[in-house]
């Protein structure tokens, strides 16, 4: 029988002091405080892993996996080695990738750390950039409205405040911290359109219309979610992090590494947060962190598969944490039943697979992993399998 999977929280009722801003912290009412007890306590089912309340707990009673005060210190320690006087601090929705920052400010040398959620981050964190000698943090957040975690960006803005008064109380330069609001949206190339429609058929949030000739984005309706991008058969729709030329240089640089057998795993940066690529035992595996599953499309399936990539993994966000009006999960299944069916007829069953994965569960994107790599070894070259 299998152990339940660990929860990735925790909160310590037998020393929590029910100040309850945990509860008015969390974004999703997944926190509730019991009317008798007076003890605060997590719905697995209603939490999303923001780690909202983790900072706001001012006692350190909410221990949690991801991100902890710990991590973000050996994070820091990490990208300051090389002695840079600047770091960013971004939000995976507003600049997913190290070079989705360069030219918004004028230093050269930057620091870069990349969070699910810069709401999450707690207070010690910007006096421990202060400590190791940083001289500018720029922080980058999702516009309000944008926000996949609903107040992850207001609460950022709220400790930013509170972390300059702190830093002053300190000695330090408060100016240090500087904060910055952007977003990543499609972009269309109205000379590559051939006004087929797909975009405007596949928006959850009814962003691109056909206008004389073309489509059009309305950015003030686009969050980002990448979906239009995978369904233009143009290639005539860009987005900054997920952009074709880097997808398939990810897949060849996975085809040329040592190891067998080779996945690819396409995932969604809120179903997992493994954003980088780690050795995996007995095989390579190269994780491209996706906006959206359902930004994961036939042709770099395909390609992958050219390249001589043995398996590809579509990592989903489950139906309930799904970031993209519970469509982004659908799109990924509908992507991935045309590219099994276009497989097929190249004699290539059983190397694909599609994984409902959260983060709220430790260990459950890796397991889904080692099983799809055990049905690999079982599968013959070229076919065979599930």
């Amino acid at each position: 029988m299998e152990a339940e999977p660990k929860f990735f929280m925790e909160i310590h009722v037998e020393n929590c002091g029910n100040c309850v801003y945990c509860l008015s912290a969390c974004p999703f009412e997944a926190i509730s405080q019991d009317p008798e007890t007076k003890k605060v306590k997590v719905d697995p089912k209603k939490c999303v892993a923001c780690g909202i309340c983790y900072s706001a707990c001012p006692s350190g009673q909410i221990t949690t996996a991801h991100y902890n005060i710990d991590v973000l210190n050996s994070m820091l320690d990490a990208a300051v080695a090389g002695n840079p006087s600047t770091l960013v601090l971004s939000c995976r929705g507003s600049a997913p990738e190290r070079r989705d920052v360069e030219g918004l400010w004028e230093e050269k040398e930057l620091a870069f750390l990349s969070l699910p959620c810069i709401g999450r981050v707690p207070l010690q964190f910007y006096i421990r950039c202060a400590e190791v000698g940083l001289q500018k943090v720029h922080i980058l957040v999702c516009e309000d409205e944008y926000c996949r975690m609903k107040k992850g960006s207001p609460v950022a803005q709220q400790k930013l405040e509170a972390a300059r008064l702190m830093l002053e109380d300190l000695g330090y330069d408060s100016s240090m911290l500087d904060l910055k609001k952007g977003v990543v949206r499609a972009e269309l190339d109205s000379n590559r359109c051939i006004a087929c429609g797909n975009c405007v058929w596949v928006c959850p949030y009814h962003a691109p219309r056909l206008v004389t000739g073309t489509a059009a984005v309305d950015a003030n309706l686009c969050k980002g979610c990448g979906i239009c991008v995978a369904e233009c058969p143009a290639l005539a729709i860009r987005m900054k992090g997920s952009e074709h030329e880097e997808l398939m240089k990810a897949v060849k640089e996975l085809a040329a590494a040592p190891g067998k057998p080779k996945v690819l795993a396409m995932v969604c940066r809120w179903a997992e947060y493994l954003h980088f690529d780690r050795p995996v035992e007995g095989g390579a595996l190269r994780v491209l962190p996706m906006p959206c599953s359902g930004r994961g499309d036939v042709l770099h399936i395909l390609e992958a598969f050219r390249n001589g990539v043995d398996g590809v993994l579509l990592a989903t966000c489950v139906d309930e944490m799904c970031k993209q009006e519970n469509r982004g999960d659908k799109r990924a299944q509908a992507h991935a039943a045309r590219a099994r069916g276009l497989l097929r007829q190249l004699g290539i069953d059983g190397r694909m697979r599609v994984s409902a994965v959260t983060p709220k569960y430790l260990g459950q994107f890796e397991s889904e992993v080692e099983a799809f790599i055990r049905e690999l070894g079982a599968a013959p070259p070229g076919g065979g399998g599930k």
